[in-house]
C-alpha cells in the first residue's frame, strides 16, 4: 500500500466551506477582542522596541520557542513548556495538510505527504498529540486538584482547559475510526502509535 493517507477521509472536501467560515468567524472573535484590549494598551508610555535588536531577538527565541523561562520552574514549568512544544508540532502539521490538500495539490498536483516523509510525519504528530494530552491532563490535575495556594483560578481557566482537552481526545478519536477503517493491520499503522490504540475501541465494526 501507498505510504500515506486520504486527507479529508469519509467527509471530503465539502467540509472546507463550513469550516473555512468557522475560522473566518474565529479571527473575527480575535480582533474584536484585541480592539476592546487596544485602548487599554494606549495607557502605557511610549517605549522603544527597536533598539537592541539582536539582544531582543535572541530572548525571543530563548523564552518563546525555547520555553527557557518556564522549564526552570520544576513539575509545572516542565509540563507547560512539553506542551508547548507539542502544540507547535501539531500547528506545523496542520499548516503541512493545508498546504497540501487546500493548494498544492487540488491547484497543481503536487503531493508531499507520502513515502518516508510521510511515516516522519505520522508518528511525529502522532506522540506529540499523545505528550500534549498527558501534560493537559497533568496540568489540569494540578490546577484543580492538588492546586498551589498562590495558584489563582478564574473560569476561564476551565473553559480552556476542556476546549483544548475535546481537540485532543476528538483528534485521537477520529484517527482511530479512520485507522480502524482503513489502516488496522497494516504495517502503516504502527506509524501512529497513539492512534492505533484508539483504532482498537472501533476494530470489528463496520466501516458505515
Amino acid at each position: 500500500m501507498e505510504l500515506t493517507r486520504e486527507i479529508y477521509w469519509n467527509v471530503g472536501h465539502s467540509v472546507l466551506i463550513p469550516m473555512y467560515l468557522l475560522v473566518a468567524a474565529a479571527i473575527g472573535v480575535l480582533v474584536w477582542g484585541i480592539r476592546k484590549r487596544l485602548a487599554t494598551y494606549r495607557l502605557g508610555q511610549p517605549l522603544d522596541r527597536f533598539d537592541r535588536r539582536e539582544e531582543r531577538f535572541a530572548g525571543v527565541l530563548r523564552d518563546v520557542f525555547l520555553q527557557a523561562r518556564v522549564l526552570r520552574v520544576k513539575g509545572a514549568g516542565t509540563a507547560h513548556g512539553l506542551f508547548f512544544f507539542g502544540f507547535v508540532l501539531l500547528t506545523i502539521g496542520t499548516t503541512l495538510v493545508f498546504l497540501q490538500a487546500d493548494i498544492l495539490q487540488p491547484l497543481f498536483g503536487v503531493r508531499f505527504l507520502k513515502g518516508g516523509f510521510y511515516l516522519l510525519f505520522s508518528v511525529v504528530l502522532d506522540l506529540a498529540g499523545l505528550v500534549g494530552l498527558v501534560m493537559l491532563v497533568g496540568l489540569a490535575v494540578r490546577r484543580y486538584l492538588v492546586r498551589p495556594k498562590d495558584l489563582p483560578t478564574v473560569a476561564d481557566n476551565a473553559l480552556m482547559l476542556i476546549l483544548l482537552l475535546l481537540i485532543f481526545v476528538t483528534g485521537f478519536l477520529l484517527e482511530g475510526a479512520r485507522m480502524a477503517a482503513t489502516e488496522l493491520g497494516t504495517s502503516l499503522s504502527w506509524w501512529s502509535p497513539a492512534g492505533l490504540l484508539c483504532a482498537q475501541l472501533f476494530a470489528g465494526m463496520e466501516e458505515s
